[in-house]
């Protein structure tokens, strides 16, 4: 597991009362989870602080399972040089 996507799983599941985090590590998407509009907010704005990202209501619309974070913020982290 790579060190963003670490730190993403540990961000869902402390945002997220009961979050599987092992299956949402696997690819399980946030609607499958149970994950709610508010507790996205929250995953967004955590993610945000810790990668130094910007996520616009764009990009959160696409954000819907932990791959798709990782690759957002590897590919913003990239872009960026961090």
């Amino acid at each position: 597991m790579s060190d963003i996507r670490t730190v993403i799983v540990e961000v869902v599941t402390s945002a997220v009362v009961n979050a599987d985090g092992a299956a949402l590590a696997e690819g399980l998407s946030f609607r499958d989870a149970g994950v709610d509009s508010l507790d996205l907010a929250n995953i967004f704005l955590q993610v945000e602080e810790r990668f130094g990202v910007r996520i616009s209501d764009e990009d959160a619309m696409r954000l819907t399972d932990v791959d798709k974070i990782e690759s957002f913020v590897a590919e913003r982290s990239r872009a960026t040089g961090h």
